[in-house]
């Protein structure tokens, strides 16, 4: 593969020359850009038969960039793939490789690292859904694991948390006119009940589980994992079958 050489460039400001020392005109993110454009400008200038062959391999592509750039970058690479043999990319970032993922899910095979023991690392084939979900996604999956027994790490904390989102999640609508975001969770769901989102039974029930997490009372569950896991199974189905979306 033939490589093209870049000496320099020229930066201009209003038409006018200035110092072209990469430290003093772009930020890393800028910088890091520069360099990626570059290299896949060298991809695009390979003639056919070399890009048919090529193998490209990336690592940790998107690092330090913002939304805008990882949509445009996630454009390129996409473009570049349909042309060259494989593409290989290394990548951490959760943003990046998950908007990647579903733009192009039937055509890429998603493996992780993870640690086995103390300095010894195994690949191991990737669940998308959970490991480049949402962190409300990952949550729910991680809860219903638990609740299958797959698991035994969810706290009531946890439980509260995920409660909390959920509600966020339902009544998104009302939280942004309104300006609840300041509100206890407390006044939130009585926020809710005047605003006639919750039935008196679901209002109720709501307060109960808020209660039972506090920090005084999830001290009585201790940490008995089968009273925990009783709870959170009946916290799940309770808020899937009784707190929906609602637009009015």
């Amino acid at each position: 593969m033939p490589f093209y050489s870049v000496y320099g460039i020229e930066v201009l400001f209003r038409n006018k020359p200035i110092s072209n020392k990469m430290e003093k005109v772009f930020s890393e993110s800028d910088r890091r850009a520069l360099a990626l454009s570059i290299f896949l400008t060298k991809i695009l200038m390979l003639n056919e038969n070399e890009k048919k062959n090529a193998i490209v391999v990336l690592d940790d592509p998107a690092t330090s960039f913002d939304e805008n750039r990882i949509k445009i970058i996630n454009i390129k690479i996409k473009t570049i793939a349909q042309m060259v043999n494989q593409v290989f990319i290394l990548a951490h970032h959760s943003s990046f490789t998950r908007d990647l993922y579903l733009s192009c899910k039937d055509k890429v095979n998603c493996y992780k690292i993870n640690e086995i023991e103390a300095y010894n690392y195994g690949l191991y084939d990737m669940e998308p859904q959970e490991d480049l979900g949402t962190e409300y996604e990952k949550a729910l999956i991680h809860i219903m694991k638990f609740n299958d027994r797959s698991v035994s790490d969810v706290s009531c904390n946890d439980l509260r948390i995920f409660m909390e989102t959920y509600l966020d999640m339902v009544f998104a609508k009302q939280k942004i006119e309104l300006n609840l975001d300041k509100l206890s969770l407390c006044d939130r769901i009585n926020k809710y009940k005047e605003l006639n989102l919750l039935s008196e039974t679901a209002y109720k029930e709501l307060h109960n589980y808020r209660e039972l997490f506090n920090q005084e009372s999830h001290e009585l569950l201790g940490t008995n994992i089968e009273s925990i896991r009783s709870v959170s199974i009946s916290l799940i189905s309770f808020l899937f079958n009784n707190i929906t979306l609602n637009y009015s």
